[in-house]
């Protein structure tokens, strides 16, 4: 039932998205509370988790501009490429500058892959089901994220943080086939670099909900839910 909601490519860069997710999310539900570890004070955790997201109020705008105008299927294996081995980096960087230039690369992938998810979500879908389909690849692409902080935290647990995040590094090399076989066949118009008039910009009202929205849920909420747990229910499982 599944291809008559969404097309073979959304499934596939929605599954790809997710593999590239995983490092990323485990350690919004590991650092908060593993961070004495590495060496790091409370408030460099803060930075860490939020590195990535504050560089991509330039590298979102980065990625729309090139994706328009370079071959998906090498920026394709760019992003997701270097994602992997940015999750990889995770086991060993410890330094906090370190760390910090790490979550702003990962930032930086991030503009990539889901510009690309979406660009292909578009192309491979009719106007009438575009709606359902970019439903079913945020569906898609979210399940790393729930797999990246359960499966992290309970490996983490088991086998260890560096462990943990060697296998997510692995896994999500898988996300470089998926990409390129949800890509395969896509007609995709490389534009020339051409001057845009007119451009509208959001309202305040709305840019000011989406922050909102954001700080609470994937900012306060996710950034320091290991931390109360710990506190409240200690290191149990």
């Amino acid at each position: 039932m599944t291809h008559r909601l969404a097309s073979r490519p959304t499934v596939l860069i929605g599954l790809a998205t997710a593999f590239s997710l995983l490092g990323d999310q485990m350690l919004y539900s590991v650092l908060p509370t593993y961070f004495t570890e590495i060496g790091l004070m409370p408030f460099q955790v803060g930075l860490v988790l939020s590195a990535n997201r504050f560089i991509r109020l330039i590298t979102n705008h980065l990625a729309e501009r090139l994706c328009r105008r370079i071959n998906l299927s090498l920026l394709v294996v760019l992003s997701f490429g270097l994602g992997a081995v940015v999750t990889y980096a995770y086991t060993s960087v410890t330094h906090f500058g370190l760390l910090i230039l790490a979550r702003v690369t990962w930032g930086l992938c991030w503009s990539f892959i889901r510009q690309i998810g979406l660009m292909t979500v578009v192309e491979s879908n009719p106007d009438h089901r575009l709606g359902r389909s970019m439903g079913f690849y945020s569906g898609i692409s979210r399940t790393g994220s729930l797999a990246g902080n359960l499966l992290g935290a309970v490996g983490h647990d088991l086998i260890g943080y560096t462990s943990t995040l060697v296998s997510f590094s692995v896994v999500s090399l898988l996300a470089i086939p998926l990409g390129l076989f949800g890509r395969r066949g896509l007609n995709h118009r490389i534009e020339e670099e051409k001057v845009e008039a007119g451009v509208s910009v959001p309202s305040g009202g709305l840019l000011f909900c989406g922050f909102a929205v954001g700080c609470v849920g994937p900012g306060l909420v996710m950034s320091t839910l290991g931390l109360v747990l710990k506190q409240t229910v200690g290191d149990d499982i």
